[in-house]
């Protein structure tokens, strides 16, 4: 467990990490880092902006779908029963 010490910084409040949870994290003096709530009413320090982690993960399961959509749509197109069959199916519409 970590202990961090609010310390007054002009009208705001700040607080004093350790040096051995800065160099866990690899985060230094100017970097930014993100706090969130927790449900149990506790905060999250991270490194990493938790809105653009959720949006890479949307991101990723739009393209599995649409990979899954194409993959659906060719198979039925070409009759392809195995992705050998159509990868060989799609190669030779590309070479045409």
């Amino acid at each position: 467990m970590y202990v961090l010490n609010l310390c007054a910084i002009g009208t705001p409040t700040g607080a004093t990490i350790p040096k051995e949870l800065l160099a866990k994290r690899r985060v230094g003096a100017g970097d930014t880092v993100y706090v969130t709530e927790g449900p149990d009413g506790g905060f999250r320090l991270t490194p990493h902006n938790p809105e653009f982690a959720s949006q890479i993960e949307l991101a990723e399961r739009r393209k599995a779908n649409h990979d899954a959509w194409i993959y659906e749509r060719l198979t039925l197109e070409t009759g392809a029963t195995t992705p050998e069959a159509l990868i060989g199916e799609v190669i030779a519409y590309v070479g045409r």
